[in-house]
């Protein structure tokens, strides 16, 4: 195969929270990045013009192409899933990823013979500290599998130095944090679990209020103290690191953190000061494994690597991160919408509130949020799945797989029939299937995605045209004929598929993620909405943008009429002055589960 001879940097898991950060890093500093992501957790959009290749580093036909037709230098790899509890409840998808996932892109490496390798571990590894701050030496007892997942590959680098030549840098981070200071990237984790993102959300109205997990902990306040260090110092230390290893430098391992903590109190007293909001804390017990401090000694990576942390103050940290969180569509330049307008694409849950928040203070209204809509949606599923009533499920505009892959993290065993029409849409579901056989996907278009428009919103976007239908329809809505053909061609190959699967037998769940077309899909399926589907989830319009539009009660209504109990949509208050959000999503029940 031809080579691409420009020298390049593969970032492995770029698109993600820390990954896209150093995408942008490496560009600064006049470098070449190249990403491999399967959009996962990542988000495409947050790499901008980068060049970006979907894919799975398991994959191990696609590692071998790739570093066949790149001429690759070194690798940097952020490619992993991070949740610590949902490591001791799955372990095995923990080390299949992280852990097998490492390896096969070692042996890529290994074969093509790239011998610089940064890898991004944890403090984790650490364990329970045996003293404070800690520092490279103290003994590593990692206690989850997260954490012994990346001490596994920390062991495997070294004999891949020993025996292969690998030069490679291990670099552990302790509590990374804070956004970019230029405006277009954040950090965006579903679910999010990190403190500073949670708190922030409660100063804008997603949350009702932040949990503080025990109040009696050995610290100023009594709460738990954490070395925040902020993701472009960590950035910065990657360079650093690559630079060492290009100089010479065999093998390295560096903490980094900044060496001085803050409570979770102090985080949430900056990020009242930061916001001039409230902040409504809730007092919980103490969490199991929870040290009172977690501080890094990162003194080695400043003497070694002449590292600094520049941006790693608190109230920096917050502040950045507050001004990506308050201000509408920046978050890493993002197409927003889906759940409310119906020619809109790639849903965040965090600027949809935003959206939301806009849209309802239009029509008049104060929004407050009454439950947090996807843990609402993620426990009806949850119930649906445990009750194994549920043998297939029918996702009609599958967008990347999101809806898939929660099923499959709930425990959804069963086959998921995914349908998706645009192209760029369908090969990130298609890559991500590969390794799940019970996961099919099929494109049903209408040749070149009619009616398919992304738009930028931002603060200056005028939204009160989104209220106006033939102000709107004629300002972006492109082809509303080819969407409605496309949308009937969707209907139609939806139903062959089920009469030509003999799927009447089973008990399905139709998910519809088409937009304003929801009822029209639900119409198109007829009479299997008294018998073959149990359930369906579908996306409730916030307001008609255009004439004949389907509203959220009309397809409540029409729901209802066929046996299925509504469970979450808006309500207006008795005083009529506020608007209540209870779910994004509308789940809706069969009375039969």
């Amino acid at each position: 195969m031809p080579i691409n001879t420009q020298p390049k940097i593969l970032v492995v898991g770029g698109a993600g929270y820390i990954g896209s950060h150093m995408v942008q890093c490496l560009q600064e500093a006049g470098l070449t990045p190249l990403v491999l992501d399967n959009l996962s957790t990542g988000h495409q959009e947050a790499i901008g013009q980068a060049e970006f290749i979907i894919g799975d580093m398991r994959d191990t036909v696609l590692l071998k192409k790739l570093f066949a037709t790149h001429h690759i230098t070194a690798v940097m790899h952020f490619a992993a899933f991070i949740q610590v509890g949902e490591s001791v409840t799955d372990p095995a998808k923990y080390y299949e990823n992280n852990l097998v996932g490492t390896i096969h892109l070692l042996q890529a490496m290994r074969a093509a013979k790239v011998n610089y390798f940064i890898f991004s571990s944890t403090a984790a590894v650490y364990g329970e500290p045996q003293y404070t701050p800690i520092d490279e030496k103290h003994p590593l007892a990692p206690v989850n599998p997260y954490g012994r997942g990346k001490w596994m590959v920390e062991q495997i680098l070294q004999e891949y130095a020993a025996s292969y030549g690998l030069q490679f840098a291990i670099l552990r981070y302790f509590n990374a944090a804070g956004a970019s200071a230029a405006g277009h990237l954040c950090e965006r984790h579903e679910p999010e679990t990190h403190l500073i993102p949670l708190v922030l959300q409660v100063a804008s109205g997603e949350r009702e209020s932040i949990t503080v997990y025990g109040k009696d902990y050995p610290t100023i306040d009594g709460t738990c103290l954490r070395d925040y260090i902020h993701v472009q110092d960590l950035c910065d230390a990657h360079l650093l690191a690559l630079k060492a290893l290009e100089q010479g430098k065999k093998q390295c391992i560096y903490n980094l953190g900044t060496g001085q903590g803050y409570t979770v109190q102090q985080v949430i007293d900056t990020a009242k000061q930061v916001t001039q909001r409230d902040i409504p804390v809730t007092q919980g017990s103490r969490r199991a494994g929870d040290p009172a401090i977690l501080v890094a000694d990162a003194s080695l990576a400043q003497q070694e690597l002449g590292w600094k942390p520049k941006h790693s103050n608190l109230q920096t940290i917050i502040e950045h991160v507050w001004k990506k969180h308050d201000r509408l569509g920046t978050c890493a330049q993002q197409t927003v919408v889906g759940h409310i307008c119906p020619t809109y694409k790639n849903i965040k849950s965090r600027n949809t509130m935003k959206l939301h928040h806009r849209l309802a203070n239009l029509l008049g209204y104060d929004l407050i949020r009454k439950n947090k809509s996807h843990h609402t949606l993620d426990l009806h599923l949850q119930k649906i799945i445990q009750s194994k009533t549920i043998t297939t499920i029918i996702d009609v505009g599958a967008n990347k797989g999101q809806f898939a892959l929660k099923l499959r993290q709930l425990g959804f065993k069963g086959k998921i029939l995914s349908f998706e029409p645009v192209q760029r849409e369908f090969d990130c579901i298609k890559a991500l299937s590969k390794t799940d056989p019970l996961w099919q996907v099929h494109h049903c278009a209408m040749g070149s995605e009619p009616g398919v428009i992304e738009l930028n919103v931002t603060d200056s976007t005028d939204l009160s045209s989104f209220l106006k239908p033939n102000e709107f329809c004629k300002t972006y809505y492109k082809d509303k004929v080819s969407s409605i053909q496309k949308q009937e061609a969707e209907v139609k190959v939806l139903k062959d598929f089920i009469s030509n699967n003999n799927l009447m037998s089973e008990s399905v769940l139709l998910k519809t993620d088409t937009q304003g077309f929801d009822l029209e899909v639900l119409k198109g399926v007829g009479d299997y909405l008294t018998s073959l589907i149990k359930a369906v989830v579908v996306e409730l319009s916030f307001k008609p943008i255009y004439e004949g539009m389907p509203t959220a009660l009309e397809t409540m209504t029409f729901l209802k009429e066929r046996g299925f109990d509504p469970s979450g949509l808006y309500q207006v208050s008795r005083d009529k002055k506020t608007l209540e959000l209870i779910e994004i999503d509308g789940v809706f029940l069969n009375k039969n589960i």
